[in-house]
């Protein structure tokens, strides 16, 4: 069964189709340094991108993908989930109004 197309709408308006690879590197690089199995990490990718399909939208925020890329990091065990907030491109003011209330 093929997968949906969904189409990612950046915070300027383009849009991009889903990489679940973007994704992948984005949670790899978080917990690089972090004793957290493959399986683990994989699972938490395959999750995300299940959402998204699930989702059932043609379109999807990027906000919205940071967001499940956020819960599944700060879900997983010793993960920099907090760390990595700030390189999903949120503005300084932004990040600490949405995570430090």
């Amino acid at each position: 069964m093929e997968m949906p197309t969904v189409a990612i709408i950046k915070k300027d308006g383009r849009r991009e189709l889903f990489n679940r690879t973007k994704i992948s590197s984005g949670i790899y690089r978080a917990v690089e340094k972090r004793p957290i199995a493959i399986a683990v990490i994989e699972d938490a990718i395959a999750a995300i991108e299940r959402e998204v399909r699930a989702m059932g939208e043609p379109e999807i925020s990027s906000e919205q993908i940071g967001e499940m890329v956020i819960s599944k990091l700060d879900k997983l065990p010793r993960s920099r989930g907090r760390q990595y907030r700030p390189t999903l491109k949120f503005g300084i003011r932004e990040y600490h109004e949405r995570f430090h209330h």
